[in-house]
């Protein structure tokens, strides 16, 4: 398979580059003289099947099968990667992942398309729910789909795996493991874990490697 780039990096909104679409706040009954408004979330997210993987660098390129259409991803030391539940795993082939990348994440102009996600999700049969997004003063998702009713039992990491406290989840990243959650709107739940880590602008902080004048030789025509 050759890869057709453009060689070029522009900070576009993602949500209209990814196949999958952004969930939306779900609409309710308008309150006469209350003007509604879209809530959206800061990640975006797409799914599919690992087929194949290369050594690349400091890391390793994946590529992905969703719906008969393929997509490549980027995985080093930076990303997190927990399976549903929230334990750390590898990516191999064959495994159901879901990324998360940030909404306004700067991509690189090529096809098949390539993400560079902060994180990544393994899906496995255990029960289990992930919610990746920014959340409030109040622990309600971007999207406000989501309220977190933080409690004592709530294991609280940053993205080195060090405790931190529960005001450091205010306006930051988060990976939220969970399980069931009420009725309301937002549906609340109590997480069993949740994991803070960088902003985009901090995730970017130091420079990502190179891919474009390599990658046509590691992908090759075995993918």
């Amino acid at each position: 398979m050759k890869i057709m780039s453009m060689k070029k990096i522009a900070p576009i909104a993602l949500s209209a580059l990814l196949l999958g679409s952004v969930a939306a706040y779900a609409e309710q009954p308008a309150t006469e003289g209350v003007q509604e408004t879209m809530k959206q979330s800061a990640f975006v997210q797409q799914t599919g099947k690992v087929t194949a993987v290369e050594n690349f660098g400091e890391g390793k390129l994946f590529v992905v099968d969703h719906e008969d259409n393929l997509f490549h991803f980027y995985v080093d030391e930076k990303t997190l990667v927990f399976d549903n539940t929230g334990k750390e795993v590898d990516i191999k082939v064959g495994d159901t992942i879901s990324l998360s990348v940030y909404a306004n994440q700067p991509m690189i102009m090529i096809y098949p398309p390539r993400y560079t996600p902060p994180v990544v999700i393994v899906q496995t049969e255990e029960a289990g729910f992930v919610k990746v997004d920014q959340f409030d003063e109040n622990n309600v998702s971007f999207d406000g789909e989501l309220k977190l009713n933080v409690s004592d039992e709530t294991v609280i990491e940053n993205a080195k795996g060090e405790k931190v406290k529960a005001d450091e989840l205010k306006n930051h990243s988060a990976i939220v493991f969970y399980g069931p959650t009420t009725r309301s709107l937002p549906p609340q739940t109590a997480p069993t874990k949740i994991v803070v880590f960088p902003t985009l602008e901090d995730f970017y902080a130091e420079p990502a490697p190179d891919m474009d004048s390599e990658i046509a030789k590691i992908i090759g025509d075995d993918f």
